[in-house]
């Protein structure tokens, strides 16, 4: 879960819908209302009289409703109640034709006039509520295209819930939610994080879960995605664990949940080995690349007896990839270990798995080589130049034969060697040096050869 997808465009559509039918009231509902509150002019009470056969029909022939409202609504004076009344009822027809864009202008309006003069009443909470779940929307569609456009969608939807909570008598988890995703959203503009309002985003989300006995999946995957983007890693995999605790089947949390361990490094090392064993035991995280995973985990823990063993079942069971790097690893743990012998037979078998492979034959002789074992070190150098090697191991396996040979007192061969890494590269450190050692020893033997026998 290094990054969440957007709160808002996940579930806008959802929160549309249940805000549609909040507002979706009975026409005559409507006209009780405006009873109870100043009247509508005579004007207006005529068009109604119109427009609400129109309603009762089905379907609702929502553009003739429009183009009835219409011009009454524009003769309207911009402060009545006629005007208000008019714009909340063009909402309604233009969210019936899922026209969200359009209907935030009226709805604007609506709003502001009620908030003004008290229209409304109660049901200004409502009206506040679906402006902001259709500036999340409009936020949402403007995505990546119009940043620009997208934050101030984004401000307008947290101007209305700050409204709206000002007025209620109680906040809800669903408004909390929304508030702290706006928030989250504003605070990633342009890949810029602004810490600031994250901490915000957490405050409103964290009000949200003290709202409900068993909070909602949604709030602690956002409270995840918070966390990971202050590079708070502890406070990310305490959330998670709540999150594979309620959905231990979740793949993407146990995952999530282990890279935020792994990344608080030596402190996470423990919690990442069990949580890795612990998604294996509801059938998850099992695939040779989680297996290599674990092993890994153990090896920068320098628990190196427990890698080896992992290693060794995994390469032989087939839950890990028989890689020649895997193999070599496995080798590692062993030398780490102090097991030379048993590293030395594990890259001997990896030879019969690789047999074109030339770098083994070099780690092979490293180890007789460090073991003093000189004869066997330059057999498998030797065989190392004989196989496929990158440059530079062909000049580190041409330098060990130069030297061993010269050890050894197979001076020509001594001699072919300390050339060859000359020819390779000239500017090998070290190479100058060992080949004049060499033909130094070289001259020694021939001046021996042709001193005279000396008899008694």
């Amino acid at each position: 879960m290094s990054h969440l997808s957007s709160p808002i465009s996940r579930r806008s559509r959802a929160r549309l819908l249940a805000a549609f039918l909040a507002l979706a009231t009975p026409f005559c509902a409507f006209a009780q209302d405006a009873a109870r509150k100043p009247e509508l002019s005579e004007k207006a009470h005529q068009a109604i009289q119109v427009i609400s056969p129109l309603m009762e029909k089905d379907p609702q022939p929502w553009d003739e409703i429009l183009e009835k409202i219409e011009p009454v609504l524009q003769a309207a004076d911009p402060e009545s109640y006629d005007k208000a009344y008019l714009s909340q009822l063009k909402v309604q027809a233009l969210l019936n034709k899922s026209n969200y864009g359009a209907a935030i202008e009226p709805l604007e309006t609506a709003v502001g006039l009620s908030e003004k003069h008290g229209y409304f009443g109660n049901r200004d909470l409502e009206l506040l509520w679906l402006l902001a779940q259709l500036y999340g929307q409009e936020a949402s569609a403007a995505g990546e295209k119009n940043i620009e456009a997208q934050r101030s969608y984004y401000a307008k939807a947290y101007d209305a819930l700050r409204r709206w909570s000002a007025r209620t008598p109680k906040t809800n988890p669903d408004a909390q939610y929304f508030m702290a995703s706006i928030l989250y959203n504003q605070a990633l503009y342009d890949n810029k994080v602004d810490k600031e309002l994250l901490r915000q985003a957490q405050i409103e989300a964290e009000k949200g879960l003290s709202l409900s006995i068993k909070p909602r999946e949604h709030f602690y995957a956002l409270l995840v995605s918070m966390a990971q983007q202050l590079g708070d890693n502890v406070k990310a995999a305490e959330y998670l664990e709540l999150l594979v605790r309620d959905y231990p089947k979740n793949k993407s949390y146990w995952q999530s949940l282990l890279n935020a361990y792994l990344l608080q490094e030596e402190k996470g090392f423990v919690p990442a080995i069990i949580t890795l064993e612990r998604a294996q035991s509801h059938g998850l995280l099992n695939e040779k690349g989680d297996n290599f995973t674990l092993v890994g985990i153990h090896l920068n823990a320098q628990q190196y007896s427990h890698a080896a063993d992992l290693f060794e079942a995994g390469l032989r069971n087939g839950s890990l990839e028989s890689s020649q790097r895997n193999w070599e690893l496995l080798a590692n743990c062993y030398q780490q270990l102090r097991k030379d012998d048993k590293a030395i037979a594990t890259l001997k078998e990896a030879t019969k798995l690789f047999p074109d492979s030339g770098a083994l034959e070099v780690l092979i002789g490293n180890l007789y080589y460090m073991a003093d074992r000189y004869a066997e070190a330059l057999t498998h150098f030797k065989q190392a130049v004989a196989k496929k090697l990158e440059k530079s191991q062909q000049v580190q396996a041409y330098s060990y034969i130069a030297y061993l040979a010269l050890e050894l007192k197979f001076l020509d061969e001594a001699k072919a060697a300390a050339d060859k890494v000359i020819e390779i590269d000239p500017e090998t450190r070290g190479a100058k040096e060992l080949l004049k050692a060499v033909n130094d020893a070289l001259e020694e033997r021939d001046a021996q050869l042709k001193a005279p026998t000396v008899t008694s």
